[in-house]
């Protein structure tokens, strides 16, 4: 029987300081329906297996954005502008990794089975045991990283033009010198002022 799917959703949340895209859509058959949820990070690299050119122009905006860290929300936005339909690739996505049919009955029969007291504890006990593992105001990480950047390259070309007018293989190694040591400069920060934070609170 043929699936149909309505109230497709994108959601932009900031976990472990990133802000981190997903996409929800609800699939309904012969009166029975399933919540789905596919990660931006997953749909990605399925694009550009099953899609090639919309993945590949995907990877070009990241690209284009320079810095560190996903920039899903800031692809998101670029995309978004541009009227690119999500929607046609998260169904593309679940249809081909999932098994849709099973899964909005199992979902239908979860909803119309009463849980237990036990259960509920059980449930609610699993989850409490990630609680500890989210950072209290999390950093951005990304944009943390980019701003650490800019200020240290702000510092070397007011002080150190010859760094800047250099050959383009000098240049390329200050890259390649910036590319490896500030991002462990940078979460080694972020950790020592999560640490302090989370003692305060």
């Amino acid at each position: 029987m043929k699936i149909t799917y309505t109230n497709f959703e994108i959601t932009v949340e900031n976990l472990f300081g990133d802000n981190l895209v997903s996409f929800e859509i609800t699939a309904h058959q012969e009166g029975k329906s399933g919540r789905f949820c596919v990660f931006f990070n997953r749909l990605v690299p399925f694009l550009k297996k099953e899609y090639p050119a919309q993945g590949k122009y995907i990877q070009q905006i990241r690209k284009s954005l320079g810095g560190y860290g996903p920039k899903e929300d800031e692809v998101l936005a670029i995309l978004e502008e541009e009227e690119f339909d999500f929607q046609q690739y998260v169904v593309s996505y679940i249809e081909k990794n999932q098994n849709v049919e099973v899964e909005i009955a199992r979902q239908t029969n979860l909803r119309n089975t009463p849980e237990t007291e036990e259960e509920k504890a059980n449930f609610k006990a699993f989850f409490s045991k990630f609680e500890g593992l989210i950072p209290k105001n999390a950093i951005n990480k990304s944009k943390f990283l980019d701003t650490l950047e800019q200020i240290i390259l702000a510092h070397l070309i007011d002080n150190y033009p010859e760094l800047t007018n250099a050959e383009p293989e000098d240049i390329e190694k200050l890259n390649t010198i910036l590319g490896e040591y500030i991002p462990k400069l940078g979460y080694d920060l972020i950790d020592h002022i999560e640490d302090i934070r989370n003692r305060d609170t």
